[in-house]
């Protein structure tokens, strides 16, 4: 049998599910927090974007990261069971672009350009790094069970040595954190035989520092090494990057030969095969992880919007100091620092008679410029707001939690140690 076929198996397991609850999501974004978000002025004030169906209904997406010729591309090919479109492997670097690997009718390349216009593709707001970049930009398109739960990202690899003085055309660290804060698993991937950090290799570490929990290590191509070799060269990998990982515990790292093809030799064997087992396992979390993120990401922000909606109607209720005759006599602005100098208080005041925490509410030093130069009887009253408010009670108290709990149900419903024996059973 050929390596990893039955491990593909359960990656696209019970996607469906998870999906319909992304949708929901979706639904009472429409319906309940942006309503409140309009009125209330939330994202005029928080200069945030308005949320896009993308941010649901997205696939969850994993990034490979590493030094050419570490078998980016190869883990991929052994992940699908199959090459994508456009593939291209070899010992100098062969990837020059970065490659989303998603799921189509049929096998087809989608440039860059294209791909951002694409409103079932979560690649709009790259329009930003600019033309030079799109062009450096590609999505492969094929019609393989596993991109159905999941998108693939290919990277270019990353630079060593005097290869740094390479011109890309754009800026490359940003580009790889903006993926980075996308993605709900993030692969670093090492040759064992290049285990040095380029300066290049530890701003790309650096970049995605704020992602440990979705962090992980591919100590590659392991299957030549004797025991002892192993040991030492995993031993060498934990040394050099403990100066520049971004966080105090070391991440996962899985080791082996990540191809179709058969260990080079027996000795470690059953260690590769158990650490690619996990792996699978680790990429099978994946759709459900990504659900409780976006889950979590909308309570957050569910939050954060009627803590403003609270207090810009607090605001409003002391609009007389700031009304007619303020104006006549020409000390608006003033009476309004005055007020926004309580901002402090007023947040303390909304969210003791709200019951939430004062953490929900804005920084009260980034709002007092932008509400200085905003008129405070533009902002909703109680009255105003109240049915969206009970809407938005509604959803947080009833809804969400019923959400939250199938959610979870369904993503413990097959456990990682039955998905384990399941796979082992097929090998």
């Amino acid at each position: 049998m050929v390596r990893g076929l039955a491990k593909r198996q359960q990656l696209s397991h019970d996607s469906e599910s998870f999906a319909s609850a992304a949708e929901e999501l979706q639904e009472l974004s429409r319906k309940v927090l942006q309503p409140l978000e309009e009125n209330s002025f939330f994202r005029d004030v928080h200069m945030v974007p308005k949320l896009k169906d993308s941010d649901f209904l997205s696939l969850p997406m994993v990034l490979l990261l590493g030094q050419y010729s570490t078998g980016k591309t190869t883990l991929i090919n052994h992940i699908l069971g199959r090459e994508y479109p456009g593939f291209s492997i070899g010992q100098e670097p062969t990837t020059e672009k970065f490659v989303a690997v998603v799921h189509g009718t049929e096998d087809c390349i989608i440039p860059g350009e294209a791909a951002i216009t694409d409103s079932s593709l979560p690649f709009d707001s790259l329009n930003q790094f600019g033309g030079k970049f799109l062009n450096r930009f590609e999505c492969a398109a094929s019609n393989i069970p596993v991109l159905k739960s999941m998108i693939l990202v290919d990277s270019p690899g990353v630079l060593a040595g005097g290869q740094e003085r390479t011109k890309r055309g754009y800026d490359f660290i940003k580009v790889t954190k903006w993926f980075a804060d996308r993605a709900d698993l993030i692969l670093l991937l090492f040759d064992v035989s290049k285990l040095d950090i380029s300066d290049e290799l530890s701003r790309v570490i650096e970049a995605v520092g704020n992602n440990q929990r979705n962090f992980r290590l591919i100590l590659n191509k392991a299957d030549t090494l004797t025991t002892d070799e192993f040991i030492r060269v995993r031993s060498a990998l934990m040394w050099n990057l403990r100066s520049v990982l971004p966080f105090p515990e070391q991440p996962r790292c899985y080791a082996g030969s990540f191809w179709d093809s058969q260990h080079h030799t027996t000795v470690l064997h059953e260690v590769f095969e158990k650490d690619e087992t996990e792996l699978f396992q680790d990429l099978a979390q994946v759709p459900r992880n990504a659900t409780i993120r976006k889950l979590n990401e909308f309570i957050q922000r569910a939050n954060r919007v009627k803590a403003h909606c609270l207090l810009m109607t607090k605001l409003r209720m002391d609009k007389p100091w700031v009304g007619l005759w303020d104006r006549l006599r020409g000390t608006s602005d003033r009476r309004k620092r005055e007020l926004l100098d309580n901002l402090d208080d007023l947040c303390r005041s909304a969210a003791n008679e709200a019951g939430m925490a004062v953490e929900d509410f804005p920084s009260v030093d980034q709002l007092k410029d932008k509400l200085l130069k905003m008129q405070f009887t533009e902002f909703p009253s109680n009255k105003e707001v109240e049915h969206l408010l009970d809407s938005w009670s509604k959803m947080m108290n009833d809804i969400v939690p019923k959400l939250r709990k199938r959610i979870l149900y369904e993503r413990t419903r097959t456990q990682p140690a039955e998905l384990g024996d399941h796979l082992r059973a097929r090998l």
